[in-house]
């Protein structure tokens, strides 16, 4: 599906692009000062990404823009190509012969992989291009939202819509209470009783925490059952104890425990990537309630995050993609996004 741009601004002409690999060059100078002017949350971290790079499938590449020596905007990717070989990690040097580059946000794809300054676009992004590789055939990019998709070239290009991503705004309500009062008669309900239920249940013990007070091992072992579900030929590879040892390690992520209070064992478990304005729930997962999971903890979680959120002055919680029907019952907002590959 091929649309005019509403917008044909061309790409600027007086940037660098300066490609990084993240398992190899050491840390830039300006990168905490980068990430922190962009917002950029806890898994876009130096050490973060050279983490996420030795545990994938392909190179992993990091594009930051500069302008009279001041970086100005970056991307992230994979160079995603031929050889491909599934069942193994990346090569320790080199890369696919012919490619694209697959630009994504790190170890997630509900958000675009580039932040940029005022006065650039996504269309920058693609004069990153050449410096990814000699056999770099175009840049896939996800997560583009209407906006975006106006200023990239009509020619050249293919577009496909993918999942919305959902936001939960709760900057205008005073506390869960009132923002559960503000949803649709049947959600409403069921939170009320879940939340009523589960607070009371003296079975467990829920904690909202800092995540370095919870054993990555255990929640790498309890995520598996909900990546099993999830699981197909070219599913992501599943977690690691070691990226989430990494993660979790930080001051900017947050946990939400469930626990069993007499044997202290983990039933279900919510990581979250705290922001000033918009955190981000990034990793769920529980025990079956057949095998001793509490019954509707991921709604009760959830509003655990939005309470939360609302004492800690956020703008609101982003949900990420897929459960549209669920978010949009508590409250969340879509916006539309697409896939769009532009070849050279």
């Amino acid at each position: 599906m091929n649309t005019k741009p509403m917008n044909t601004k061309p790409m600027s002409t007086d940037l660098d692009v300066e490609v990084l690999d993240p398992r190899h060059d050491p840390e830039p100078a300006y990168w905490a000062a980068l990430r922190a002017r962009a917002g950029l949350r806890a898994d876009w971290a130096w050490d973060m990404l050279g983490t996420s790079a030795w545990l994938a499938r392909l190179p992993l590449l990091v594009a930051v823009l500069h302008r009279a020596g001041a970086p100005v905007g970056v991307a992230t990717g994979t160079y995603s190509g031929l050889p491909y070989h599934p069942k193994r990690f990346v090569p320790v040097r080199g890369g696919p012969l012919v490619g694209v580059w697959h630009v994504r946000a790190p170890a997630s794809s509900a958000l675009p992989g580039w932040w940029l300054d005022d006065g650039l676009t996504v269309r920058d992004v693609l004069r990153c291009r050449p410096a990814i590789g000699r056999g770099c055939a175009g840049v896939l990019l996800r997560q583009v939202g209407p906006e975006d998709l106006a200023v990239l070239p009509a020619r050249a290009r293919l577009v496909r819509p993918t999942e919305p991503t959902w936001t939960l705004p709760v900057h205008d309500v005073g506390d869960v209470t009132e923002w559960i009062g503000g949803l649709r008669r049947k959600r409403r309900a069921h939170l009320r009783a879940t939340w009523r239920e589960t607070n009371d249940d003296q079975r467990i013990v829920v904690d909202v925490a800092t995540a370095s007070t919870t054993d990555p091992a255990e929640v790498a072992h309890l995520l598996r059952h909900n990546e099993n579900k999830y699981h197909g030929r070219f599913s992501p590879l599943p977690t690691a104890a070691g990226y989430l040892g990494a993660l979790m390690r930080r001051d900017d992520v947050l946990t939400v425990t469930y626990r069993d209070r007499d044997t202290s064992a983990l039933l279900a478990v919510g990581v979250t990537l705290d922001h000033p304005r918009w955190p981000m729930p990034r990793y769920w997962s529980m025990l079956p309630v057949e095998r001793g999971g509490v019954r509707n903890a991921y709604f009760h979680h959830l509003t655990v995050l939005v309470d939360w959120a609302i004492g800690n002055g956020k703008q609101g919680l982003l949900l990420g993609k897929g459960k549209s029907e669920v978010k949009e019952s508590l409250g969340a907002v879509p916006t539309e996004q697409s896939a769009v590959l532009v070849v050279r």
